[in-house]
Parts: C-alpha cells; structure tokens; sequence
C-alpha cells in the first residue's frame, strides 16, 4: 500500500524536524545522533550528564503530540512498562513531552538489534538462546497485564555479550483507536510476524497467545534466515497467516531438529488455543528440545 502524498508529506516533514534534534536538548537529555527510526518513531542515542550515562530517546511524531486521546493513552502506558524490571526488558527511565514532542528515555544498549543478526541464518543454540531470553522477558510482561502486539526482531537488543532485552513494551496499544490512526485498512503491528487474530482486526481477541505467535515466527526467521510468508501488500500476508500452513521443510532443509520444529509448530499455530498457553511453558518447550537435540545453549549469554 503506497502513502498518500499528504501522508508522504507528512513523514518527509516529521524526517526534517527529528534531523534538527541533534545537538539539542529534551528535558535533561542532550541528542547525540540519531541511531534508528521506523514508522512510529524515530530513537536517538542522547547523553544525561546528571548520571553521566548514554540513554535511547525515542521520539514520537509530532502529530500524535496534538491528539488528546494519544497523550492520555501514551501517559498511561509509559507509566504500567515503566514499572516491568525484567533482565530481558528495556527499562524506562523517563518520559516526557516538550514544544509538541513527545519522548521516551529508555536504558542504551550497544550491540543493535536482532534484525541486524538475520542476514543469514543463525545456529539452532544462538536462536533459541535468543527466543528463550525474549518469552522470559514477555512473561514477565504477561503476568502484568501487558501484551506486546508487535515482537518482531527490530524490537529485541542485543548487548554484545549476548544478552537480550525487548524493547517497544505498549506502543501498539498506545496507537490503538487514537484518531490519526482510525483510517480503514491501518492495524497495530508487523504484518510479517503478527499472529492470524491480530492481522483481523480483532484487537479484543489479542492476548499473549498473540505475542507466542508472533515469536513463533521470529524464531523461524531466525533458523532459516527469512520469514515462513511473504507477499505483495500487507493484506496478502495477513491472508496467509490465516490461511496458508507453516513452510516447516523450510526449516528440515535449514537442518534445524525435530524436536524444536515442533516447539514452532505449536507457537504458531493458527487457533490460540492449540499455542502455549504462556511464555514460561514455550521457555520448558524450548530447552527440553534442545536436549533432546544433543544441544545446549550458549554459556556467554544465559543468567546474564
């Protein structure tokens, strides 16, 4: 689906404004530069001389700013992830909103994400290690309350020793139902990862069998370096989540064992009820499939 050209106009403009923040400062954190951006926000690395410490800032558009209903939800948000304290989840540190701009202070980490690993296969220990670590970070989420609705590799950092955090705990819900954000045709996510009731529209029916789903798929990407359905427009992906079953030779071919093709079948199946019914029980699906592969997981990384 192309943007509108009020829509590309929009976003060349929001480019242009979050490139004249280096060097400027949000609240008590100084812009250093700027070290990613997506279609929701844009994340600066920034300086905070009080703690003499790096941290991320990711600064939302600043259309979302002027919309009521998205600065109450942002607020409430913040407020419930900012309280989550997981070794596998990004803390938050602050939040704020300053001249139409609103932002999140979030810790740094410096090995980048896990999309930057996936340009080409990963070893079975490295990926699951990797899914292991996200489903504790998520159950911990899970049993307060909050769903992902967008895990997907961009969203997991990775220190360089290994270690993994999720990150973007609550934007898609904040977004969700806010008015810039009604159009027909707009959903809350990844088409390529989100789970077959998420890609409906049936906002009401995502719960963490969602956010299983969903690392289901990551973990597929990871084995096999692509991910199991792709397609012309987000729609058609949508339609096979729902419709098409998974490509497991995908994974026999990538040489990935029996045991942990199972573990994804279930992750990913299509029914909520036929998944994992929490993270923790993916993380014992996991490891005991990993033993009974012969394998066992990095030592670098876990306990971490």
């Amino acid at each position: 689906m192309q943007p509108s050209g009020i829509d590309s106009a929009r976003q060349q403009g929001n480019n242009d404004e979050m490139s004249m923040l280096v060097g400027k400062s949000l609240g008590q954190f100084r812009i250093v530069e700027r070290i990613g951006s997506g279609g929701m926000a844009t994340v600066f690395k920034a300086y905070q001389p009080t703690l003499d410490r790096y941290v991320a800032v990711k600064v939302l558009p600043a259309y979302h700013a002027r919309d009521p209903v998205f600065v109450k939800r942002f607020v409430q948000e913040a407020r419930s992830v900012a309280k989550l304290a997981h070794p596998n989840i990004v803390q938050i540190h602050d939040f704020g909103e300053q001249d139409n701009i609103t932002y999140i202070v979030m810790e740094y980490v410096d090995g980048g994400t896990l999309k930057d690993r996936l340009r080409k296969p990963l070893p079975v220990p490295e990926a699951v290690d990797y899914i292991i670590q996200a489903a504790e970070g998520l159950d911990c989420a899970h049993r307060n309350g909050i769903i992902h609705r967008d895990v997907k590799p961009a969203n997991m950092l990775i220190r360089k020793d290994g270690h993994l955090l999720i990150s973007d705990f609550g934007i898609a819900k904040i977004l969700e139902g806010t008015t810039n954000l009604t159009r027909v045709g707009t959903s809350i996510g990844t088409p390529q990862y989100m789970s077959p009731e998420q890609g409906t529209g049936q906002m009401q029916a995502v719960d963490r069998r969602s956010d299983i789903y969903s690392l289901g798929i990551v973990l597929f990407h990871c084995l096999t370096g692509r991910v199991p359905f792709t397609a012309e427009s987000p729609l058609s992906i949508t339609v096979k989540h729902l419709n098409d079953p998974l490509p497991i030779e995908k994974l026999a071919e990538a040489g990935v064992p029996n045991p942990i093709i199972q573990v994804i079948q279930q992750m990913t199946a299509k029914q909520p009820y036929e998944r994992y019914q929490s993270a923790d029980a993916v993380v014992d699906a996991l490891t005991n499939a990993l033993a009974a592969s012969n394998l066992s997981l990095p030592r670098q990384s876990r306990g971490a």
